[in-house]
């Protein structure tokens, strides 16, 4: 019933507090009869014999499926976020340097006018 991913990790936990007398805490994948997984959060205390060695564990798990659902949507949130203020940004120096190069060009496009005009007056209109 763990998930294939989880397993080694949790079997290597097991076998640690066989002796340790240290609290747990895991998050780990169960399948659930409907074949999903839910996500657990186990807790775990050790209870100690007269001579300080652990004899049983209790404990409680908490279901927290929902709440890494809800995780994983403000993760998406977040890089689509990131994604939309990195192409504002673009967007913005895109129409910084087109503002900058219709500056430059407008004075190389409207110069040979001038001089054209200024030709064309001076040959077509002379007292």
């Amino acid at each position: 019933m763990i998930h294939p991913e989880d397993s080694v990790e949790l079997e290597n936990a097991v076998e640690l507090h066989r002796t340790s007398i240290e609290p747990i805490q895991y998050e780990y994948r169960v399948r659930h009869k409907d074949g999903t997984y839910r996500h657990l959060n186990d807790h775990g205390l050790p209870l100690l014999d007269d001579k300080g060695c652990p004899y049983k564990w209790v404990g409680v798990y908490t279901d927290i499926t929902e709440r890494k659902r809800a995780e994983e949507a403000l993760r998406e949130s977040e890089e689509k976020l990131a994604r939309s203020k990195k192409m504002e940004s673009l967007g913005l120096l895109a129409g910084g340097v087109a503002h900058d190069l219709n500056n430059v060009l407008s004075g190389i496009v409207s110069y040979p006018e001038l001089i054209l005009m200024t030709f064309y007056y001076a040959n077509n209109f002379e007292s």
